[in-house]
């Protein structure tokens, strides 16, 4: 499809062609690549048309009739990201359901590493280099989070993320 310059572009256009990517939430996230799936979620790099930033979007698989593990793991994920405020711990932007698609949503910002990435990257050098970087914030993050009765159930390498 070759649009002339007198032509509007509507998100359907937009849907049509980009195969690979996608919109959520009435348009406002462009989703796009492999997400990174879990159980009942995957999480996209989606662009934030609407404040033009990169954010990690967190998709709940869709639900067509009433799914009540989708529902509350949705509703206890948005509740804990929004009540815990903190340096180390991935702030809340947006959540939301699209209706069109029948899913759930979470918008967080965006942070590129993991320390699964890192530590297959290179080695640290000692405990101590280890604990100031990476220990040190984890369980001031940890604490913090615990201090608010929000548990997080799945720490691993690949859940941590490194900014």
């Amino acid at each position: 499809m070759t649009l002339k310059s007198t032509e509007t572009l509507t998100l359907n256009d937009i849907k049509q062609r980009k195969e690979s990517k996608r919109l959520l939430a009435d348009g406002r996230y462009l989703l796009s690549g492999t997400p990174r799936s879990g159980g009942i979620a995957s999480v996209y790099r989606a662009l934030d048309t609407q404040e033009e930033r990169y954010v990690a979007l967190k998709v709940f698989r869709p639900i067509h009739d009433p799914d009540p593990v989708v529902a509350e793991s949705f509703r206890r994920e948005t509740q804990a990201l929004s009540d815990l405020k903190h340096p180390n711990i991935v702030q809340i932007f947006n959540s939301g359901f699209d209706a069109e698609t029948h899913e759930h949503y979470i918008a967080m910002e965006w942070v590129d590493r993991d320390l699964e990435n890192r530590l297959s990257a290179a080695r640290f050098d000692d405990w101590d280099s280890f604990f100031a970087m990476i220990g040190r914030p984890v369980l001031e993050a940890l604490t913090h989070a615990h201090a608010h009765r929000t548990i997080h159930r799945d720490i691993k390498p690949s859940n941590i993320l490194l900014s």
